[in-house]
């Protein structure tokens, strides 16, 4: 760019060493390559911020002038930001060569801004009064506008009205223009002046949507508005509909996208073509929703500047399902060569104009209504896709310059409120707004209710042929079925089992892509031999359970179009495990060189044409069961893998077309349910769905029936007569060495003190093996453990948290066990770990004045690996009746009712555990272990149950578990409480802390944090304490951290700024791991305090929404206030400390019944003497009467209470009140 006249000295020397490199041309091109290999030492082919601002000095070093460098560097962060995303598909947080020339110009540019920014900023003192503060007030604009009209900015030339110009450039109308408001107002009159400036800073507008469409100052009449939509893609024609004046900028540039393909004419015709062709990328005549959805990106993608497509499409996603629904049933019925598809859920080609109106419309509905939900533009937190009363009758008065019939002369809002709200919910979602305006258009017969009447009258067209568009298939001419398989991956040979109409498209697909492999042929074996060889991954002759999804998954991506080979993979992912095990029961169990493993938990080569054939199979039966479950196709909410009788009764007719003998002919349609229903529980489970239908089938002597049948006679044939065939517990038929996962060379050879049983699963047993060797008393094993413990004890505190423990437990099952099976074990019994940490961690005293009640010690150290093993088998059983299953099943949710403590108790008898032998009352053991009465039996109920039964026995195991209990009787204090989770402040021992000692706040404690505070908030406020003092000490902190979080010097700090800036002080403070727990403990009070400090200063307005230094002080302080709020509010959500299931971040009567003791000892005002009446102090606390408390209302209440009792923390918190 040329400067202006004006510019300083400093800025022409500093443009003239950046400008070459940012010019086209030959010569330029030579230099930048040059420079780009010094900008770019580690040759990555991307730089970083870091590396530009070091590049930029070298560059300014080289020319003489390094003391321009910290002068202009504050503009360099914002060329920097505005020239990372311009290349397409470039990394976002870097510049590649191709933004490199763009980098220079911006440098360039923003020095230019920069150094008029200067002049303004502090002018009209004396040198010696002379504050650059980096803001400019509307004193010294007026004082100094003149002096920068010569800049070379057209936004800073022939100012008229200076303190019009003013007001623009102030953004946020807070009094005073920021170095960043500058930039965006010069940058913005730049672009909408097409400028050459303006054209180079138009590859990326930054400025907000709603900024963009400001006339220029000193043009009649108005100037084009900024879009996000470029140059040559704008709509020419006429609009025959006018959009409403209050219709947002986003909104705008969807139709203005869009609008020429919705004309009727000649040119808007070829148009569509041009579009159907590419939004019908299969060529079957028919778009799907997906398609669509994926269409509609792509033109946004390619009419948009750079980024601004990808929000827009995000922004109005959630309507095209709306718009898609309206037009696809307009045009006729038509069979479209599924069997069991129509073009009902599709749009044709006819269909297609009215599609793009359609999307048109809805989008402005949807804008409307965003406007609404949550008050603000659909970018709030409080936008939850519908609109309350409350939300209707605030804002409703925002909408009435949308050209929508249904939103103007609203005199009774509340009827019209009412009226919307079709199923009278107290709420209105989107699909009753667009239907209630919808219904308004086409009363009014609006050109818009016109466009809007014709799928109403094309529905009415079609009703002689009866219902329109059901799932149920119009039998005519049988077109190709529309599939997601790639023309070159279809299957071509003969079909020998013929799949029935009812079958969907995404199963005939997976049929399809594995058919060939099923057949008994050459050229069949020829592709098993290849398919074999890239499922057997690592070569060792036979596949697991994990290795089948994986090439399964890889099959149907390649051969499928993009996208959809992953959603089929997903849809029936939940049946190949029954395909897998009744595959790998197949062939005679052989040694596989594990020396203690067999293939009976595995497939191998022979079995792997029939887990082909079981895997089509299994997904007809599951995409029948998906037809019932939820009544639709597997895609539902209500779909919850288990058919009720309701279900089945209301949609058993669906799939009498699947050709699957047990769903022919269903003559009683309850006696078929019940024989399903196996087990009587009133609900059939997907194997009980697949076992009923294997019997039927293998019953009717069916095709698929002699297939399925092959396992069964194999097993009877190939196995021993008389042995269990391959259960979930190893077969030990012929004595074979049961499967293991663990590496040969890290196996236990020992002796096993406590031997585990047959009942035990072999993922406990390859658990228990893996960590035997460290629970032993002898020297070898010692050795090992002090080993094992360096590994735990990563940064060498002398204690393990849990995390640590869990990671370490990961690390040892990953290193020990063959690849992908250790993270697998490792994930099975994670839950249970917990349990044995807590067991072990309260053995041994407080040592060094720490106590070390929430850490495990090395004196600990052996007891705990004793531990895991033995609640991992503990955890195994528990799994066995969980559900019915070994973990791995839908109905697992980790507790036991009593239905399934009967149904599964015997199959426990094996397990080895006193508690679980010759229950001769099984009802009666069920109540003694329900410790709460609760009516089911957690995992730790049933963990405690069954250890006291060992101890009360005196079994090894209870002599092992009970040394625990020993320990702590022995090494803790006569009659103290034995290490509860609240750290002991006995003779003012130093409790457990995260922060590193170098680290700890040492200074006087002005407000006390009460005893009922955790250890997380302690440490919280204790990393922050020191910068809110009022001293020169904490100034001086206070000075530097301002530095750290204001990192591009623009003087505030916003609210994504000070989140990482709070997470880069605890990581920095805390112990390896800690400050990052913390942080994400604490994170969701953050904006509290922000929001309570930004709006102190009186040089910023109440609508401000950043910190600046000034507030700085108060807001440190409110972090650490809100902290302990917030610690205090986990306490009572929930039940427990923020790390519960059942905190979801709001407090019912009952949990604040239940726990508001607990927090009584917060040293909060609000939450102290509450014994009289607590449900007075919930409805206080519960400010909008929706009958339970937000966090928000916690925060207000407990803040007005300090402010009312005039304490400390009161007085201090009043400051922004």
């Amino acid at each position: 760019m040329e400067l202006g006249s004006s510019a300083s000295e400093d800025a022409l020397e500093f443009v003239k060493v950046f400008k070459p490199l940012s010019l086209k041309g030959s010569v330029s091109q030579t230099l930048r390559k040059s420079e780009w290999a010094a900008a770019d030492p580690n040759g990555n082919g991307l730089l970083s911020l870091a590396e530009a601002d070091a590049w930029i000095n070298r560059r300014l070093i080289a020319a003489g002038r390094q003391d321009l460098w910290d002068k202009f560097r504050p503009c360099y962060v914002r060329a920097f930001g505005r020239a990372k995303d311009i290349a397409a598909g470039s990394t976002d947080d870097y510049v590649t060569i191709t933004e490199f020339r763009f980098l220079n110009a911006y440098i360039c540019i923003y020095a230019a801004m920069l150094d008029a920014f200067a002049v303004v900023d502090g002018s009209g003192l004396d040198e010696s009064a002379r504050q650059d503060d980096r803001r400019i007030s509307k004193e010294e604009w007026t004082i100094a506008y003149k002096n920068v009209s010569n800049s070379g900015f057209v936004g800073l030339a022939n100012i008229s009205d200076p303190e019009k110009t003013f007001a623009a450039m102030d953004e946020d109308g807070a009094g005073m223009v920021l170095f960043k408001e500058w930039c965006e107002f010069l940058a913005g009159e730049e672009i909408d002046a097409m400028t050459e400036v303006g054209k180079m800073l138009a590859f990326r507008d930054e400025r907000p949507v709603e900024k963009r469409n400001k006339p220029k100052e000193n043009q009649d009449k108005a100037a084009p508005r900024s879009t996000s939509v470029l140059p040559d893609a704008h709509f020419k024609g006429e609009a025959k509909i006018k959009l409403g004046a209050g219709v947002s900028s986003d909104a705008v540039d969807f139709v203005d996208c869009f609008r020429g393909l919705a004309q009727k004419t000649e040119e808007s015709k070829k148009l569509r073509k041009q579009a159907w062709s590419a939004a019908d990328g299969n060529n079957n005549g028919l778009i799907s929703l997906a398609e669509c959805d994926g269409w509609v990106k792509d033109v946004l993608v390619a009419k948009c500047i750079k980024g601004e497509a990808d929000r827009i499409w995000k922004r109005y996603r959630k309507c095209f399902v709306h718009a898609f629904n309206k037009a696809k049933a307009i045009s006729k019925e038509m069979d479209i060569g599924f069997e069991s598809a129509t073009s009902d859920d599709y749009v044709d080609i006819k269909e297609f104009r009215i599609l793009i109106g359609y999307l048109c419309i809805f989008v402005v509905m949807f804008d409307a209504f965003q406007l609404i939900d949550g008050g603000s533009a659909g970018i709030d937190e409080n936008d939850d896709m519908r609109i309350e009363l409350d939300e209707w009758l605030a804002s409703y008065t925002k909408v009435t310059d949308y050209n929508l019939v249904g939103l103007k002369d609203m005199s009774k809002p509340e009827d019209v409120f009412n009226a919307m709200d079709e199923d009278g919910g107290g709420m209105v979602l989107l699909g009753e707004w667009c239907n209630y305006l919808t219904a308004k258009e086409v009363e009014a017969n609006t050109l818009l209710g016109q466009l809007l009447n014709i799928s109403t009258q094309a529905a009415i067209s079609h009703k002689n042929a009866g219902p329109l568009k059901k799932a149920t298939p119009k039998k005519g001419k049988v077109a190709e079925r529309r599939s997601s398989i790639k023309p070159t991956s279809k299957f071509t040979g003969e079909v020998k089992i013929p799949l029935g109409k009812g079958v969907s498209a995404d199963a005939m697909d997976f049929v399809d892509c594995f058919r060939i492999m099923v057949h008994k042929t050459d050229a069949s074996k020829k592709q098993r031999i290849q398919a074999w060889d890239h499922a057997d991954g690592n070569g060792n002759g036979n596949i697991s359970l994990a290795e089948c999804d994986q090439w399964v998954k890889d099959i149907l991506v390649s051969k499928c179009l993009d996208g959809e080979g992953a959603r089929i993979w997903s849809r029936y992912r939940k049946c190949y495990i029954h395909a897998f095990n009744r595959a790998r029961n197949v062939s005679e169990e052989a040694d596989i060189n594990m020396e203690t493993a067999t293939s009976d938990d595995y497939v191998d080569k022979k079995e792997f044409r029939l887990l082909i054939g079981f895997l089509c199979v299994y997904v007809i039966m599951f995409d029948a069961f998906q037809l019932v479950d939820g009544d639709s196709a597997g895609i539902d909410e209500n779909d919850d893998f288990r058919i009720e009788e309701n279900e089945w009764l209301a949609s058993y007719e669906k799939v009498a077309d699947h050709n699957l003998a047990g769903l022919k002919d269903t003559g009683d349609p309850k006696a078929t349910f019940k024989a399903m229903d196996m087990d009587g529980g009133g609900m059939v489970l997907l194997g009980e769905w697949c076992g009923y239908l294997t019997e039927k089938e293998i019953e009717a002597h069916t095709v698929l029936g002699e297939f399925l049948n092959i396992s069964t006679e194999t097993k009877t044939k190939t196995h021993k007569k008389g042995t269990p065939l391959k259960k979930f517990s190893p077969s030990k038929a012929k004595e074979a060495e049961r499967v293991s996962a663990i590496k040969p060379n890290s196996r236990f050879t020992g002796e096993a003190m406590i031997p585990l049983e047959k009942g035990v699963s072999i993922d406990a047993e390859d658990f228990v093996n893996c960590f035997r060797l460290l629970a032993q008393k002898n020297e070898h094993a010692k050795k090992q453990r002090i080993r094992a413990w360096q590994q735990a004890d990563g940064n060498r505190n002398g204690l393990i948290s849990l995390a640590e423990c869990d990671q370490w437990v990961k690390d040892v099952l990953v290193a020990k066990c063959i690849k992908g099976e250790g993270a697998r074990i490792w994930s099975r019994y994670r839950k249970c770990y917990i349990h044995a940490f807590n067991r072990a961690k309260v053995i041994s005293d407080a040592t060094d004045g720490v106590a070390s009640d929430d850490f495990v010690d090395i004196k600990e150290f052996r007891l705990l690996v004793g531990f895991l093993c033995a609640y991992v088998v503990l955890f195994d059983a528990f799994q066995l009746v969980d559900g019915g299953s070994a973990g791995i099943d839908a109905n697992d949710d980790f507790r036991i009712e009593e239905t399934e403590w009967l149904a599964s108790y015997e199959k426990l008898a094996d397990h080895n555990l006193v508690g679980l032998k010759e229950s001769s009352d099984p009802k009666a053991a069920f109540k003694a272990m329900d410790e709460d009465g609760g009516g089911m039996v957690l995992l730790g109920e049933w963990c405690h149950y069954l250890i006291e039964k060992e101890i009360e026995a005196d079994t090894l195991l209870g002599q092992f578990l009970k040394s625990s209990t020993e320990a702590k009787a022995e090494t803790n204090k006569k009659g103290g409480n034995l290490k509860k989770s609240s750290p002991k402040k006995k003779k003012e021992e130093e409790r457990v802390t995260a922060i590193k000692p170098n680290c700890r706040f040492t200074g006087a404690v002005k407000i006390e944090l009460g005893k009922g505070v955790s250890g997380d908030a302690e440490d919280f406020v204790n990393c922050f304490r020191g910068m809110a003092q009022k001293t020169d000490e904490g100034k001086k902190l206070r000075k530097s951290e301002w530095s750290h979080a204001d990192g591009n010097h623009s003087g505030s700090i916003s609210l994504a700024e000070v989140d990482l800036w709070v997470k880069d002080i605890l990581v920095a403070k805390c112990i390896k791991g800690e400050g990052d727990r913390i942080w994400k403990r604490f994170r969701k009070c953050f904006i509290h305090a922000f929001n309570r400090a930004k709006g102190i200063s009186v040089e910023k307005s109440a609508s401000d929404d950043s910190i600046d230094f000034k507030e700085f002080r108060l807001f440190i302080s409110y972090l650490c206030v809100f902290a302990v709020m917030f610690d205090a509010f986990q306490r009572v959500d929930g039940g427990s400390a923020g790390i519960d299931k059942n905190d979801d971040m709001r407090i019912q009567l009952d949990e604040w019944l239940a726990s508001y003791q607990n927090v009584m000892d917060h040293t909060l005002i609000g939450l102290e003497d509450m014994t009289s009446d607590p449900k007075v102090v919930f409805n206080e606390m519960d400010s909008d009467g929706g009958g339970m408390v937000l966090l928000k209302e916690w925060c207000n209440y407990l803040a007005n209470k300090e402010v009312e009792a005039n304490t400390v923390l009161g007085e201090f918190l009043k400051i922004s009140g």
